[in-house]
């Protein structure tokens, strides 16, 4: 990361009683801006790992992922999206190469659709089969992480823009999209991903990943009754799986609406843990 100016500067954000969870700050985000700064979008205002700081063991395994499969491209080739806002989704790109098995001759942006404009991220053999893979990160999806059965429904749909790059299907080849949500894969978004693979034939499969899931599976693939794809597909690691990050993600309080401050982060942090250590048993 050297090679493309990047610096990484270490810090760590309270979570829950005497923990800290470390993280690196993003060169360039949209989001962590001052709330009633004229023209900003209420939902930029959000802090967190994923949002306007980066996870360092997500980090360390793009650049293993990267070392592997692009040798002399990575990160070189990844420096305006490493150095820019799409830093996360960047990242992101990367971790979802690895969820598939062996994947081999790696294309990045590919021209598989003539006449296209658009391109899909990837374009790699994984056991002699031949994958076009979209990959998206929805930064946006904070808020239903946080709001929880109190989230309204953005205007914008998780699987918006992705349609286009897949304008057909090559006899052999499997289009796939791997979809990466800050909150757990609930119903809803399950029925999303059906309505959208109903509404787009050319695409065989959507995968999707959670990195906060909680209770719920970290990974989903739809449609579930068609097996081929997921012959491919690894679920991940350890590290993939691992729950990492803070929880709440942003300092939002859902009942009432709004962000925390970072400021406001210690005096919470104690409230809560005193509440607990209250607690009967």
């Amino acid at each position: 990361m050297m090679a493309i100016g990047f610096d990484l500067r270490l810090h760590a954000a309270p979570f829950y009683k005497k923990l800290w969870i470390p993280y690196y700050e993003l060169p360039t985000s949209d989001f962590g801006v001052e709330s009633g700064e004229e023209g900003v979008a209420d939902a930029l205002t959000a802090h967190g790992i994923g949002l306007n700081w980066g996870d360092l063991v997500r980090l360390s395994k793009a650049c293993k992922i990267g070392a592997m499969l692009l040798p002399g491209k990575w990160p070189r080739k990844f420096r305006d999206e490493l150095l820019g806002s799409q830093h996360n989704a960047c990242i992101q790109q990367m971790l979802w190469l690895s969820r598939f098995k062996q994947p081999q001759d790696v294309e990045i942006e590919p021209r598989p659709f003539p006449g296209c404009k658009k391109r899909p991220d990837w374009r790699f053999r994984s056991s002699a089969q031949v994958i076009n893979l979209e990959v998206k990160y929805r930064s946006g999806d904070w808020i239903r992480r946080v709001d929880g059965s109190k989230y309204s429904p953005a205007r914008a749909g998780p699987f918006d823009d992705i349609a286009p790059k897949f304008p057909l299907r090559h006899e052999g080849e499997l289009n796939l999209v791997g979809l990466t949500v800050l909150a757990p894969i609930d119903t809803a978004l399950v029925r999303e991903a059906d309505a959208f693979l109903e509404r787009t034939p050319t695409i065989d499969a959507v995968f999707l990943w959670s990195e906060h899931h909680g209770e719920e599976p970290e990974s989903v693939m739809r449609p579930a009754g068609n097996g081929f794809p997921k012959l491919f597909y690894n679920d991940g690691d350890e590290e993939d799986r691992c729950h990492i990050g803070i929880i709440r993600h942003v300092w939002r309080k859902s009942e009432e609406r709004r962000n925390f401050k970072m400021s406001d982060m210690p005096e919470f942090i104690d409230k809560i843990s005193a509440e607990d250590q209250n607690k009967p048993g």
